[in-house]
């Protein structure tokens, strides 16, 4: 579930509620598209343009941190040049991992786990 930080923002419970659906339909939106493109690195800068522009860059940041804490994306190794000069973390898909002690093929539950994921974005 999304995290809206309200707690000094003197709002109705309705309004709290609103913020919350709206950050939930960006984190299912910001998850398709790192889904769409499991190969590929993405900085948040990046995903702001990809998603045009249509939220605050601090609310994709807030997105990516969710997904990440989730389990769903991973940051990577890699850095790019961001929106001002300064080198920004990518982000990717992450691919399930089998569990410690487990065996399995290189590609066992990465495409099962992925298309199970796309099904609950739709």
């Amino acid at each position: 579930m999304s995290t809206v930080h309200t707690k000094h923002i003197d709002i109705s419970e309705e309004q709290r509620t609103h913020l919350q659906e709206s950050a939930s339909k960006q984190d299912v939106a910001i998850a398709r598209l790192f889904y769409q493109h499991r190969r590929q690195l993405f900085t948040p800068s990046a995903v702001h343009e990809r998603m045009g522009e249509r939220w605050p860059i601090t609310s994709v940041r807030r997105s990516i941190t969710n997904l990440t804490d989730e389990g769903i994306l991973e940051k990577a190794r890699e850095t790019r040049k961001g929106q001002y000069g300064r080198p920004e973390h990518c982000w990717k898909w992450r691919t399930p991992r089998p569990a410690e002690g487990q065996q399995v093929s290189m590609f066992a539950g990465a495409r099962e786990g992925a298309k199970a994921y796309a099904e609950e974005l739709r």
